[in-house]
């Protein structure tokens, strides 16, 4: 969430404003570390707010957050602790960061056989 990449889903947002019959917002939210913890998680608080409060305006029950990378992780934590439950119909998150944890030399790839993960 330090990164200014603000728009560069812009391709991605019109594909999708265009081909699946939805309104696109693309949300820029503040970035540290001028703006600390938990400023970009209140400006996502604050536009699903937004619209959540102009239902002339949008089909609420059609409601999906998205994001990329920290947007993805900033859909996932609107989706699962800031919003109350269903307020969203789907949550697409690409490649979002969800376990700072572990150190990155450690990890591994999936089994590239296809095996099943196991649980």
């Amino acid at each position: 969430m330090i990164f200014p990449a603000f728009g560069e889903d812009d391709e991605f947002c019109h594909y999708i404003s265009q081909n699946a019959d939805y309104a696109v917002l693309d949300v820029a939210y503040r970035l540290s570390p001028e703006n600390p913890f938990p400023a970009a998680v209140n400006d996502v608080e604050d536009a699903v707010r937004w619209v959540l409060s102009q239902p002339e305006k949008f089909d609420l029950s059609r409601l999906s957050i998205s994001g990329f990378s920290a947007g993805g992780n900033l859909a996932l934590v609107a989706s699962g602790v800031l919003m109350p439950p269903k307020t969203f119909r789907s949550v697409l998150a690409f490649y979002p960061g969800t376990d700072l944890t572990r150190i990155p030399e450690e990890m591994v790839a999936p089994d590239p056989t296809g095996k099943v993960i196991p649980p």
